[in-house]
């Protein structure tokens, strides 16, 4: 393994004097290290993929080399080390794990180190300054919403190290909502977190004073600050955040500066959609034409004063980052209430990725002359955000399979129209990923695939024939889908892959007995087939309230086109029914339907509290009809999963083929029309409900801990072990 090493620039910087230092990633966060001021000499840039696009790149004046990994592995030394200028991250140092030439290499990840907390030294004697701020905090809660608990408790630390200070809530009451076409507009389409940007900066220039959102945490008193004109803080090396918690006189002109900024911008852009530039960006904006640099450090302008991230975000809006440190005054807990489903997918898949670098282990490879090897390995196509609902399942399949010693070998899809230059250097990725695989597998070995493909690839079937032929490897194939069954994206190319699929693998994980009597239909073999029973979800458990109300619930795409049930829910009326998904078409006639905004696949279940999730599909209330209706029949509804795991009883279609799971585990109720569940829900007490919730509750624990996966695979394992020629 290579030796990564977790630190901060001054330690980077003093680690690398007299080392060879080679970037590996030429996009722009290769930019981003060059903008830096990184005082190390650079050697070299390595890019799996564009070196032969990007022959050199200009690095402070000087043309710098852009070089195959391939090439660096020939002239690598001991004084060479790397430090990775990507996202991706996680993978290049899973590479260059695998390469043994480089065990023991010095590695950096510029991500890591930029958002690291180094604590500072500032000298200031404000025993000599004169308290400047009068002694109030304000804070804004718009939307006329309860405040929740969790930051009941942050406005409690406030009183507890501010006792004398007055603090002023700012909503609807007090506040004119309407004061400019930014904050009207922000309001009108309940965007709270926008309206606050505006008020914020309006209030403390009016009102002069302390300002925190309610999310932010004191750990101690704010008296020394009052000493300054204004003052703030960064939350990360390029940018200030107010939010954290800033002060300042009444009538500070460069607060007006900022608002005149609003004054002339709006809310909605020309195209309808919100202009979510967010407020750290304009206010360090305006900072910087007050002559203060982004750079994360102390200064001080005119009784103007900025600090270090560590005073008042120690803790990084991505977790895995900084920490209290003697210095700090209060602690951000960044709810990050603007943000969307999107923004909240990059930021888990983010943390995953730290998590995943800092917990990693080498690959436990046996020779193999051993005559019982039982190296295990996974592909792991690389899929995007594995935080939507498409991409959770094959995320947690390859994350248990990780626990389990199955070493993930990543292999990226090609992008681009064909013949693009996109589309060139994809595939000689791709190539390069596969030949690799081909390489690092050691003669009867295990090798874990999940089907369907993410797309069509020679050179992929070619690998895989190769490895199962010439290493006799044993191949396991995890179905999620049969597009025959499912019909949604059938074509030739599918066809050919399922085809293919079925005389590769020496065995299959299926959903469950009804998938698996279709395969047996199809000439499998039985003794082939392993039944997963249901999908496993994983998650962090926490413990929640969950509510008894005669309603149901349904979480995924909600789209009509996809399930046109859903556009028929209000002819259920009265019965409540809350929505929790992206492509909602609003039916502003249904009274009785909720709909709660769309969530990541990691948030969703913390959401989920009350009645019965449904479990249901195709165009009809009165069964499941059509093809994506007549998929039940078959399949394992990934969102049956997450019901469970979220701690709720069900509703599913009678005739589904997860009914008889449902029915056996007692965790809800069948129906054969949605025109049954308000009768049935009708004559249901809250006795009969916790009876279902205690059913739930021995279910959902198994499949937040991947239970039925690891099952499935002790089975798949046995099977192979138990084999003459493996064993």
């Amino acid at each position: 393994m290579i030796n990564f090493i977790d630190c901060g620039k001054s330690e980077f910087i003093d680690r690398t004097k007299n080392k060879n230092v080679y970037c590996f990633g030429a996009g722009k966060y290769l930019n981003e290290f060059i903008a830096g001021n990184y005082d190390v000499h650079i050697s070299g840039i390595i890019d799996n993929y564009q070196y032969a696009q990007k022959p050199s790149i200009n690095m402070n004046n000087t043309q710098v080399k852009v070089i195959s990994l391939d090439d660096f592995l020939k002239i690598y030394d001991k004084k060479c080390v790397i430090i990775i200028t990507c996202l991706s991250f996680d993978e290049i140092i899973q590479q260059l794990d695998s390469i043994e030439k480089l065990n023991g290499m010095d590695c950096y990840i510029e991500y890591f180190i930029k958002n690291h907390t180094e604590e500072t030294c500032v000298n200031i004697d404000y025993t000599a300054k004169k308290q400047l701020i009068p002694k109030k905090i304000h804070y804004c809660w718009f939307g006329q919403n309860e405040i929740p608990d969790e930051y009941q408790r942050c406005i409690e630390s406030w009183k507890k190290f501010c006792p004398d200070y007055e603090i002023i809530r700012w909503d609807e009451t007090n506040y004119d909502v309407h004061k400019n076409l930014y904050v009207h507009q922000a309001y009108e389409h309940k965007q709270w977190a926008f309206v606050t940007d505006y008020a914020r900066v309006d209030i403390l220039y009016h009102e002069g004073g302390l300002y925190f959102d309610t999310d932010v945490e004191l750990i101690r008193s704010f008296d020394n600050l009052l000493t300054w004109r204004m003052f703030c803080g960064f939350e990360s090396n390029e940018y200030v955040a107010w939010g954290l918690g800033f002060g300042s006189v009444k009538e500070e002109p460069l607060l007006q500066d900022v608002l005149n900024v609003y004054n002339h911008i709006t809310f909605i852009n020309s195209d309808k959609s919100f202009n979510t530039t967010t407020c750290p960006i304009i206010q360090s904006n305006v900072l910087e034409k007050y002559g203060f640099k982004m750079n994360g450090q102390f200064q001080e302008k005119d009784n103007i004063a900025i600090y270090p991230k560590e005073y008042f975000a120690p803790i990084s809006y991505i977790r895995g980052f900084g920490g209290i440190t003697d210095n700090t005054y209060s602690i951000h807990h960044y709810s990050a209430s603007w943000t969307n489903s999107n923004h909240k997918a990059h930021r888990l898949d983010l943390e995953k990725k730290i998590e995943t670098v800092r917990n990693r282990k080498a690959p436990s490879l046996v020779s193999s002359s051993d005559a019982a090897v039982k190296n295990k390995f996974q592909i792991w196509e690389c899929i995007g955000s594995t935080n939507t609902a498409g991409g959770k399942a094959p995320a947690d399949i390859k994350n248990i399979l990780l626990q389990l010693g199955y070493y993930a070998v990543n292999i990226h899809p090609y992008k681009g129209e064909k013949g693009s230059a996109d589309w060139n250097w994809s595939q000689r990725r791709l190539e390069q990923e596969w030949n690799h695989c081909f390489e690092i597998i050691p003669e009867r070995s295990i090798l874990f695939l999940q089907y369907p493909f993410c797309q069509e690839q020679d050179i992929r079937n070619s690998i895989l024939l190769r490895l199962k032929t010439e290493k006799n490897v044993r191949i396991f194939v995890f179905i999620h889908d049969v597009e025959a069954l499912r019909k949604i994206f059938l074509d030739k190319s599918k066809e050919e892959d399922f085809h293919f699929i079925l005389q590769l693998a020496d065995i299959f994980i299926v959903h469950n007995t009804k998938m698996l009597t279709y395969f047996t239909e199809l000439g499998v073999s039985s003794n082939r087939l392993i039944p997963l029973r249901i999908f496993d979800y994983l998650l962090k458990k926490q413990e929640k309230n969950i509510i008894f109300e005669r309603s149901i619930t349904i979480a995924g795409n909600l789209q009509t086109v996809k399930s046109p049930y859903i556009g028929k829910l209000s002819c259920l009326a009265p019965l409540k029914v809350h929505l929790y998904g992206p492509n909602y078409e609003n039916q502003k006639a249904a009274r009785n339907i909720n709909y709660h905004g769309s969530y990541s696949s990691d948030e969703i279940p913390q959401i989920l509290n009350r009645g019965f999730g449904l479990v249901w599909d195709g165009d009809s209330l009165d069964g499941c009809f059509g093809d994506t209706g007549e998929y039940l029949r078959y399949n394992n509804p990934h969102k049956l999963s997450l019901y469970l795991a979220s701690g709720i009883p069900v509703i599913i279609w009678e005739h589904a083929a997860e009914a008889s799971f449902v029915k056996e585990n007692n965790v809800g109720i069948t129906v054969n029309s949605l025109y049954e569940v308000s009768t049935i829900l009708a004559e249901m007490n809250e006795n009969i409900y916790k009876e279902y919730l205690h059913h739930v509750k021995i279910v959902s624990e198994k499949i937040i801990h991947g239970y039925y996966t690891k099952n499935s695979l002790k089975k798949a394992e046995t099977i192979i072990f138990s084999q003459q020629n493996i064993s």
